[in-house]
């Protein structure tokens, strides 16, 4: 049976809130980081003020010497409000946040659009318990090739760089929980 392990990371949110348009809110450069008690997402859209508010950690991968067949990040329902589908995405190498340095600020726009680490998470969200995203084949392959393994929650409407929708999506919430 293959060893199950889960390895400790570190996180935090960024929120950009209050800007004048979609593309002011999503290509920001920097918004502000904070770690909360619980993870969240929100989108605020189309008739302003425009908020975007994304997730991002980070775990030292560099023990993992070949790709794993499988890998889930465990996301622990804190509600069970899901109006926002959500995507892993990887955030690039430059960004100071990683398993031993807060992330920063400037972090915010770090993320590597053109590399998604799962596919769109649809499922319903459950309170309470773990809700399940499975990584995909870059993700595991990233696992074995980067030291500092750095993903970003984020919105769909977010990745879909969709800024049309007429409300406030606000959620889930999480814990990052070992098990």
């Amino acid at each position: 049976m293959p060893e199950h392990k889960t390895i400790v990371s570190t996180d935090a949110r960024f929120k950009v809130d209050n800007a004048d348009t979609w593309d002011a809110a999503r290509d920001a450069t920097s918004a502000t980081a904070d770690v909360p008690a619980y993870g969240g997402l929100k989108i605020a859209t189309s008739t302003g003020p425009f908020d975007i508010y994304r997730y991002f950690a980070a775990w030292d991968t560099s023990m993992i010497p070949l790709a794993p067949g499988s890998a889930t990040l465990k996301l622990h329902g804190h509600t069970a409000t899901k109006s926002n589908n959500i995507r892993i995405m990887k955030v690039k190498s430059d960004a100071v946040g990683d398993s031993k340095n807060a992330f920063v600020d400037g972090d915010f726009d770090q993320i590597d659009w053109d590399t998604p680490y799962s596919e769109e998470f649809t499922a319903t969200w459950i309170n309470n318990d773990y809700n399940i995203i499975t990584f995909n084949d870059a993700a595991l392959s990233d696992m074995s090739l980067l030291e500092e393994f750095k993903i970003a929650i984020v919105a769909e409407l977010d990745y879909d760089d969709d800024g049309t929708a007429a409300s406030t999506k606000s959620g889930p919430y999480w814990r990052f929980l070992t098990t």
